[in-house]
């Protein structure tokens, strides 16, 4: 049987309330295909496969002050820019979301993966944090027939999601899926009506003198049947 190949593509899009609480809220779980069911009559799934190319998150966090840009001096070295962006980062009144993701869809196990710092930037009204660099560089992910990927709210000293706050986590995926099916049959015994020959028949008009002097007008009829062989008819009136 020959198996042939179906893409889907797919969008996530979870808002996260206030109410979120310390709970981690499933953004993506494999699909409810499984392998050996139908995708569509005469097709059966034989294996299956998810790839995400995309999948950020916008804060908006309004709860909290604004956090101060770094303040870098003329002698400072890169590591000292770098220290002062990470203080202002993980040491200012901040909200956190960390990324988990579970090997089974089923039975939810969930691992870390990553966090992020969700800060009051001054001078912006939001940020957008790329979660897929938390997982892989490449391109895409890929996480096979049966996984889940979730997000927490951490509380790390200033609460959680406040009324004001806004947070959305977005993006898409392809799912793979292969299907094998049956190929129709050709049709065969094709009868084809048997052609009838075509009878050509021909007349002739001939004057007959007869030896005696008498004249008279005769006419001499010929039918010829040119489908027939070594066959020959005259009629004669």
């Amino acid at each position: 049987m020959p198996i042939s190949s179906v893409n889907r593509v797919r969008s996530v899009v979870v808002p996260l309330q206030f109410d979120t609480f310390d709970r981690i809220i499933p953004i993506y779980r494999s699909s409810e295909l499984s392998i050996g069911s139908e995708l569509i009559p005469g097709h059966t799934i034989v294996n299956y496969n998810c790839f995400f190319k995309n999948l950020k998150a916008f804060a908006e966090i309004i709860s909290l002050p604004e956090a101060n840009l770094p303040d870098f001096e003329l002698e400072d070295s890169e590591t000292d820019k770098l220290y002062k962006v990470l203080d202002i980062e993980w040491k200012s009144a901040r909200k956190q979301m960390t990324v988990y993701i579970s090997p089974t869809s089923n039975t939810l196990n969930w691992v870390k993966v990553g966090s992020v710092s969700m800060l009051n930037p001054s001078g912006y009204p939001y940020r957008i944090y790329n979660l897929l660099d938390m997982f892989t560089d490449n391109l895409a992910l890929e996480l096979g027939e049966n996984s889940a990927i979730g997000v927490g709210i951490d509380n790390v000293g200033h609460g959680l999601l406040g009324t004001s706050d806004k947070v959305t986590i977005h993006g898409s995926y392809v799912e793979e899926i292969f299907v094998q099916y049956t190929e129709p049959q050709p049709i065969i015994n094709l009868t084809i009506p048997e052609r009838q020959p075509i009878i050509n028949v021909n007349f002739a008009s001939n004057p007959i003198s007869n030896g005696g002097g008498n004249t008279g007008n005769q006419q001499q009829s010929t039918i010829d049947n040119t489908s027939l062989i070594d066959n020959s008819f005259l009629i004669a009136n």
